[in-house]
């Protein structure tokens, strides 16, 4: 089990700008296509992953732990260094500020940013049946994933698609039902068909996280949270032990380890990007 320090000291730092890990995106030493930063570890190596190896990732702790800042990072960088054209985003936030800083994004979006529950849930719906659409397209011509169909058809490409939500557990409270089995059956589907789901919340609870829900998302980061939380989300009580800001531990297929996640500034998101 990893040791938490009583005294509060990592023993690395704390704040770890995301442009560490972006040089090496620019330098070639790292797979820009698709690529989300993770975090460091405590030996100094980033951890990252692509939405190929990756399929889904949820992110969950108290506020102000981190996982804000992860999803801030993980949409700047996939903005950053995809082209509109083979990266499209549906971007959920109940909350209704969580995307402000991304106005201006419109050529990457499938909706315009989605505020109200009833439109988010119309919009999983949408996913859902365009999943199924793009599995009829890649039967139709004997192709069995999107990357293939895109490598044989570059004037035909069907962009990636990436469904982020700011807070589960206000969808969930909204229609339990259809959100979760839009979630599922999307994620048991999607990635042959380059659907992909980033999903965060603060409310761990069986009723928000359910199994169905979290035995299809495949990373799982989780942030400072109570005991009770943390057994629930990894199914250990490490996270109550966390310190926050960033501090988080990563459950990737099963793999558990602790790293510090990278940060990007808001007043940094305009000119870095646009």
């Amino acid at each position: 089990m990893p040791k938490v320090d009583v005294n509060k000291k990592r023993g690395y730092e704390a704040s770890v700008p995301v442009e560490k890990i972006w040089s090496k995106l620019e330098n070639g030493m790292i797979d820009k296509n698709f690529c989300i930063p993770l975090g460091e570890r405590k030996s100094k190596n980033d951890e990252y992953t692509n939405l190929d190896k990756a399929f889904h990732i949820l992110a969950a702790g108290n506020v102000l732990s981190g996982f804000g800042m992860f999803r801030r990072v993980a949409l700047a960088t996939l903005l950053k260094y995809n082209k509109p054209e083979d990266l499209k985003f549906i971007l959920i936030d109940p909350l209704k500020i969580s995307f402000f800083h991304f106005k201006n994004i419109d050529k990457y979006l499938v909706f315009p940013i989605i505020t109200e529950n009833k439109k988010a849930i119309n919009a999983l719906e949408w996913a859902k049946e365009e999943m199924e659409r793009r599995y009829e397209i890649l039967t139709k011509n004997k192709i069995k994933n999107i990357q293939r169909y895109n490598e044989k058809n570059p004037d035909k490409k069907i962009p990636k698609i990436v469904i982020m939500i700011t807070e589960l557990g206000e969808l969930m409270d909204f229609n339990a039902k259809t959100t979760e089995d839009s979630i599922v059956r999307t994620a048991q589907m999607a990635k042959a068909v380059g659907i992909h789901f980033i999903i965060t919340t603060q409310r761990v609870t069986e009723n928000t996280v359910t199994e169905p829900i979290k035995n299809n998302m495949p990373i799982k980061l989780a942030f400072q949270m109570s005991k009770e939380a943390s057994e629930l989300f990894i199914d250990v009580s490490w996270a109550d032990g966390l310190l926050g800001q960033g501090d988080m531990f990563m459950n990737n297929f099963g793999l558990m380890f602790r790293m510090q996640g990278y940060c990007l500034e808001e007043e940094e998101i305009e000119k870095i990007i646009f």
